[in-house]
């Protein structure tokens, strides 16, 4: 669990932070989305992210999260101004999720990482070694 959520959702925004605050919201977004450990299947990050931008996300864009990242973050700077109510209802959605992932990864629920089999290679290392040898 990341502390910097928990401390993003304990902010007191006032008009004199706001624009710093506004600016932590790429980033929030970030820990959000491309942790696979707070929301693992894709699909499951419709519900967020249809609360966060406030729009009906078409599929193609939950196959990736990173193309999710970037539409989330761009609908939000295309925003006219942010408020300090935006941000209340992203710290609110945001301490949601922390609280329903907290109940759902219990112990139990827990399961083994996967072991790659000991012969297999990333993509990383092949082309390292092609280098190499090239």
């Amino acid at each position: 669990m990341s502390e910097y959520l928990k401390d993003f959702t304990t902010l007191n925004i006032t008009k004199s932070n706001l624009e710093i605050t506004s600016d932590m919201i790429p980033s929030v977004l970030a820990k959000i989305i491309l942790d696979r450990n707070l929301i693992h299947p894709n699909i499951e990050l419709r519900p967020f992210a249809n609360k966060i931008g406030h729009d009906e996300y078409k599929d193609y864009l939950f196959g990736s999260r990173t193309a999710l990242f970037a539409r989330l973050t761009k609908d939000a700077y295309i925003t006219p101004s942010i408020t300090i109510s935006d941000i209340k209802e992203l710290q609110n959605i945001v301490s949601e999720m922390l609280l329903w992932n907290k109940k759902s990864n219990s112990p139990q629920d827990a399961q083994p990482a996967k072991e790659k089999p000991s012969g297999s290679d990333s993509p990383l290392k092949q082309w390292k070694r092609i280098i190499e040898e090239g």
